[in-house]
């Protein structure tokens, strides 16, 4: 069951600094937020300098036919976000529907 609760978001602008999204957000369980999400009047704002590469792993593996190959795996590296709020790499101005 769902609670009605929902939110749609769209990149505005990027460059080699910064990105920036506009969202809006809205209740179905309340009248007057219920036909507002095309309005988008909220930003969220992130600094690419506080963003984090994932770490890529290279490794030799033989194949069935007695081929070397070359694998390259992602490892996924933990952010914390309260660090990127605190230094403003990260900023979020909350929409006018916000509740």
């Amino acid at each position: 069951m769902s609670r009605g609760i929902g939110g749609a978001c769209r990149k505005v602008l990027e460059d080699k600094e910064t990105v920036i999204y506009e969202y809006s957000a809205y209740n179905l369980n309340e009248p007057k937020l219920k036909d507002v999400s095309n309005i988008f009047d909220g930003a969220i704002i992130i600094r690419k300098s506080g963003l984090v590469d994932s770490e890529i792993h290279e490794k030799i593996k033989k194949s069935p036919k007695s081929r070397k190959r070359i694998v390259m795996k992602r490892i996924p590296v933990d952010v914390d976000f309260s660090n990127l709020f605190s230094e403003k790499m990260i900023e979020i101005e909350n929409c006018s529907n916000c509740w």
